[in-house]
């Protein structure tokens, strides 16, 4: 009996633990952050700000080029704003750019949690491409993977 017991109750928490990430539910909107993103061969710095509706605010901090071009997914209608000028873009952005890999994975619904070890994540294909997002037990982002796309996040706050 006793040999049944130290068997039993090891494989108990074992499979309490593993079940721990089917209650952590990624937080994808109502939240704003930062980021550094690697894609490709290029560095980006930019702030990230998520409605509660799904509605998406990117501004690009760096590279210098780039500083102050701000992305909105707005209702199916991309707009990009820089140095003052507002043009709305019809058919969105190409789909490989780092805005749109952030929107869609972030407007993404259903998301299954996964976790290896201590880390909670959920894959994504988007364009063709996997994409893993990694999260805190709280379901906020944390780091976003891929053979080509990396972004650290830092600072996410709910909003």
């Amino acid at each position: 009996m006793k040999k049944i017991f130290c068997i039993i109750l090891p494989l108990f928490f074992l499979c309490s633990c593993s079940s721990k990430a089917s209650n952590t539910t990624p937080v994808t909107k109502g939240i704003c952050f930062n980021c550094s993103i690697k894609y490709y061969n290029e560095s980006y710095e930019c702030k990230v700000d998520i409605a509660k509706n799904g509605d998406t605010g990117i501004e690009f901090l760096t590279p210098e080029p780039l500083l102050g071009l701000k992305i909105t997914y707005c209702a199916n209608t991309v707009t990009a704003e820089y140095n003052g000028i507002t043009h709305s873009i019809d058919n969105g952005l190409p789909e490989f750019s780092a805005a749109d890999i952030i929107y869609k994975l972030f407007s993404a619904d259903n998301l299954e949690v996964l976790k290896s070890g201590d880390k909670y994540y959920v894959n994504q294909n988007i364009d063709g491409t996997n994409l893993k997002m990694y999260m805190g037990a709280t379901g906020l982002p944390i780091e976003i993977t891929s053979p080509y796309f990396n972004a650290k996040i830092k600072n996410a706050t709910i909003k």
